[in-house]
């Protein structure tokens, strides 16, 4: 699974990287060490237009949901199950997006211990973890409609898998492209993109415990000192 990860960029070193255009009256998120769902977070998403990069909230409200309901927001979606799944199959073909991350975490659990490791790339680039988004609308019209992602995940790579036999679905290059290309609808082929990564293409190492308590946030989860 993926239930937190590292963002730390600037909107405009994404943009740059991810070749992605942003509205200038977005606000500027600050840096986030421990990212855990319901947060805000940038996304890359795919148009006719060009790929945009704006704020989405982690956690998917379907756009069919009902005003005031409490049940609980998939932040997950599994990469064998999207096309067929009815929360998510509509999404694989029209709303499909990136997550930027400097990087992800997993636990090893020991009676009692969790201790936290971060993956991240060998390179420092930034990761792009596929999702699928949704637009949910309140009962008023005049509200801001809330965007909302869930992260996919695939099977474990050679990587993560001594830790979890989950983890996200990490895309670059032409799969990176075709996932953002509004044109590709295919869920066969779109589905196909959703595969382990290389193992070499992430490091693994321990982190402070305080990760476990998603208050906690600052560049000394990670070891990082000014």
């Amino acid at each position: 699974m993926c239930g937190r990860f590292v963002s730390t960029q600037s909107r405009y070193a994404l943009s740059e990287y991810f070749n992605a255009s942003f509205a200038d009256g977005d606000d500027e998120l600050p840096p986030s060490y421990n990212v855990a769902p319901s947060r805000q977070v940038y996304t890359v998403a795919g148009s006719r237009s060009g790929r945009r990069l704006g704020l989405m909230t982690w956690g998917l409200m379907a756009s069919w949901t009902k005003a005031g309901a409490t049940g609980r927001r998939p932040i997950n979606a599994r990469a064998e199950s999207v096309a067929t799944n009815g929360l998510f199959a509509s999404a694989l073909a029209r709303r499909r997006c990136l997550v930027p991350a400097d990087g992800f975490y997993e636990w090893r659990r020991h009676p009692g211990v969790r201790q936290p490791f971060f993956f991240a790339s060998p390179t420092g680039r930034p990761l792009g973890l596929a999702a699928l988004w949704d637009r949910w609308q309140g009962p008023d019209p005049a509200d801001p409609p809330l965007l909302s992602f869930a992260v996919v995940t695939t099977a474990a790579n050679a990587t993560v898998g001594p830790l979890h036999d989950r983890m996200p679905a990490l895309l670059e290059g032409l799969a990176l492209d075709h996932w953002l290309d509004p044109s590709i609808t295919d869920p066969d082929y779109l589905a196909s993109l959703l595969v382990p990564a290389p193992p070499d293409w992430l490091t693994m190492r321990e982190v402070d415990p305080r990760v476990n308590n998603a208050n906690n946030d600052g560049p000394e989860l990670l070891g990082i000192t000014a």
